[in-house]
């Protein structure tokens, strides 16, 4: 199995825009019979000139009964999660990632984090998941996504409002969906991860500003088409089957009378494998707020 960093970046999901787009945003209303729900696309770090989100996300969340995010948050922050997922992000001990790396790919991720300051004492002890990871969020860091994101403002402000809050999928489901990055060919990773992160910039920027537009088209072509098409079974493990595996539940939300609002990464709403086709196709009217 092959990996593009778009999966990493799936996992992330962090994408600067002004402001002038302030009544737009990854939010949609759907809608059948009489029944309505709320999906909003996140991203799970941000800047500060993020803040305050674009209206509409405020809007769901005032309409919306109940909340549903990808996984529990909660038991993300637990000492249980953190032993969980410590040997996912972590080489075993004794070993170093050199010992698991080509000479040229442990060359280029030096040369890489040199240029960044970052000491190879800090990156030996990771997994090529862990170090994947490390790499992608400290590179978004230093351009100032340094805020809290979206999944977590509003389960931070739905918990204050003892607002009933619920999941998608377990932690363990998560933990494992970042293991099965160690079990790709590292030096691939790796190099992935370095090529994807030296064009960050116009990536980010892309990304960014189609995630605060709501434009699904853009999020489609910039962060999933040539994912799909070069690596489709990594494709397929975090993006379509989680989909799937998603729907039914989305499905059965529209059949009660409490408004719930789904807050998962934005990626998973665009495309033809996407919340909002599936949603779409079964005859539910989905309208932009």
């Amino acid at each position: 199995m092959k990996l593009n960093t778009a999966a990493s970046a799936t996992l992330i999901c962090i994408f600067l825009i002004t402001s002038t787009f302030a009544n737009a945003a990854s939010v949609f209303k759907v809608t059948k019979d009489d029944k309505t729900l709320y999906l909003g696309g996140t991203i799970h770090i941000l800047t500060a000139a993020d803040y305050p989100l674009p209206e509409p996300f405020e809007t769901a969340f005032a309409a919306s009964d109940k909340l549903f995010f990808e996984t529990d948050i909660a038991a993300m922050e637990t000492p249980e999660f953190q032993a969980k997922i410590l040997p996912v992000m972590m080489q075993p001990a004794g070993s170093i990632l050199e010992q698991q790396l080509s000479e040229s790919a442990w060359s280029s991720l030096n040369a890489f984090i040199d240029k960044r300051g970052i000491p190879s004492s800090q990156i030996q002890p990771l997994s090529p998941a862990g170090a994947t990871l490390v790499l992608t969020i400290t590179e978004y860091q230093l351009k100032g996504f340094t805020q809290e994101g979206v999944d977590k403002f509003y389960f931070d402000k739905g918990t204050s409002e003892a607002m009933p809050i619920s999941w998608l999928e377990t932690i363990d489901s998560q933990v494992a969906l970042i293991g099965s990055l160690n079990e790709l060919d590292p030096n691939m990773l790796v190099e992935y991860t370095l090529k994807d992160l030296s064009r960050g910039d116009e990536v980010i920027k892309n990304l960014h500003d189609a995630w605060k537009t709501g434009d699904m088209e853009k999020l489609t072509s910039v962060g999933l088409t040539e994912w799909k098409e070069e690596f489709p079974d990594v494709y397929a493990d975090f993006m379509t089957n989680r989909n799937n595996a998603w729907y039914p539940q989305i499905i059965e939300m529209l059949k009660d009378d409490p408004i719930e609002y789904v807050l998962v990464g934005a990626l998973h709403l665009a495309g033809e494998d996407g919340l909002i086709h599936l949603l779409e196709k079964d005859g539910y009217k989905v309208e932009k707020l």
